[in-house]
């Protein structure tokens, strides 16, 4: 009988334990954040907001300010297009060209999503590749904006994508195919749609 009342209290003690352990598991794996994740949270918690994209360009910029100074850059002959906007520069030392259009929510910019491609490319010019413009990329957004990049999975994205963040703004690169490089600016304290 007594024997019986031991194995029944080191039962109950083990599945106790067992419970407890899974619990505090169940804890930890809760806690544990990808290093995108701890960024993030790190980034937001800034109270400096980085606005500027490029071109004159910023999140919280309105649809009609928008429109003026895109007429503006179109008449100073800095970018083309119509429901595209085609941007072209020397930054890298070879010609690359971006299209863009921004993303509005509440009438304001939030993102800014981007293809570029050098425009030497030619499937027999590996140095023109979109894998030679993401590095390329890569720094000229670090030396311009001070941001870091890490190669990580980021949740809204299919896969592993350069990502940098610094404060609200966001700067997702990722390589489309052998030519193009699609580049997302995004505001990350707006609740998009």
């Amino acid at each position: 009988m007594i024997y019986q009342s031991k194995q029944r209290t080191k039962r109950y003690l083990f599945s106790n334990l067992m419970i407890l352990l899974l619990l505090l598991n169940i804890l930890n794996a809760c806690e544990n954040k990808t290093e995108y994740e701890s960024i993030v949270e790190r980034e937001l918690k800034k109270t400096e907001r980085a606005d500027s994209l490029f071109l004159g360009y910023y999140f919280g910029m309105t649809t009609s300010d928008f429109f003026d100074h895109s007429r503006q850059l179109n008449s100073d002959g800095r970018v083309t297009g119509q429901t595209t906007i085609h941007y072209s520069h020397d930054d890298l030392g070879n010609s690359v060209t971006k299209y863009f259009y921004p993303s509005f929510a509440n009438d304001r910019i939030y993102r800014l999503p981007i293809e570029a491609s050098y425009d030497g490319w030619a499937p027999w010019n590996r140095s023109f590749f979109s894998d030679t413009l993401i590095v390329d990329l890569i720094e000229m957004y670090n030396q311009k904006y001070g941001t870091e990049f890490i190669y990580t999975d980021v949740p809204d994205k299919e896969d592993s994508v350069w990502v940098g963040v610094q404060s609200n703004r966001r700067i997702v690169l990722n390589k489309k195919d052998d030519m193009t490089v699609q580049i997302e600016f995004l505001d990350l304290s707006v609740q998009y749609p």
